[in-house]
């Protein structure tokens, strides 16, 4: 069994900002498939709706398509060039989705930064689902507390 000097040890060699970069690399199509997700259904970071189209004609059209925003809502996507050009700029202190796509300043411009980032409900998920497991494993392995017969 381990001391606490030997865990103590362990624990100063811990890089979190490294352990917390390196789960957001690993899980960035995760956070961006969620992103995407949410913008298909219409959902601004804020959890209202992103807007409203004023054309009767391409709400049905868009309905048509296949959207699964609610009728006449907002959902980003028509040749998803848009979605399919997202990215995650992120630091230390922020985490961004963004789109390199040519429309994304319009579109931003359009209906507001809150087009970008999710809803809590959603951040929970991948939080859970993808981030903090991935989190572990590498607390995990830059502890190695098995080698000092913890978690053996």
């Amino acid at each position: 069994m381990a001391t606490i000097i030997e865990i103590a040890a362990l624990w100063n060699k811990v890089d979190i900002e490294d352990i917390v970069d390196k789960s957001i690399k690993d899980n960035e199509q995760h956070l961006i498939d969620a992103q995407v997700d949410q913008m298909r259904h219409g959902l601004a970071s804020d959890g209202g709706m992103i807007g409203e189209y004023k054309n009767e004609s391409y709400k049905k059209l868009k309905q048509e398509m296949g959207s699964l925003a609610p009728y006449g809502m907002v959902d980003l996507r028509l040749t998803t060039d848009f979605q399919k050009a997202i990215k995650l700029e992120y630091s230390k202190d922020f985490l961004l989705p963004t789109s390199t796509d040519k429309k994304s300043d319009m579109l931003t411009g359009r209906y507001t930064e809150k087009i970008w980032g999710l809803i809590q409900e959603r951040l929970n998920i991948v939080t859970k689902e993808f981030i903090k497991p991935t989190l572990f494993k590498i607390f995990r392995g830059q502890v190695k507390l098995e080698n000092i017969g913890v978690y053996s």
